[in-house]
């Protein structure tokens, strides 16, 4: 578990896919998900996730598609945070 948190802490962002919850699903459809950390004062704050039936795109298209906004999007909520 520690290998997988690590490996997750060196791509810069969290992923759902098959066989990863953190309880049983029971969906009409199952989801993926990507999440990037959000950092307040050098600390984590939380994290913003986007979400999607797995049926409508890979884990790669999604983050070829939307990573570069999301990450803007942390970036605005970080500046947000800052007291």
């Amino acid at each position: 578990m520690l290998r997988d948190i690590e490996e997750e802490a060196n791509k810069g962002f969290g992923q759902r896919t098959e066989g990863h919850w953190e309880y049983p699903v029971r969906l009409p459809f199952l989801i993926r998900a990507i999440a990037l950390p959000v950092h307040a004062e050098g600390r984590l704050a939380g994290s913003i996730a986007l979400h999607w039936p797995l049926d409508q795109a890979t884990v790669e298209r999604a983050l070829n598609l939307h990573l570069n906004s999301l990450a803007t999007t942390v970036g605005e909520v970080q500046r947000a945070l800052v007291v």
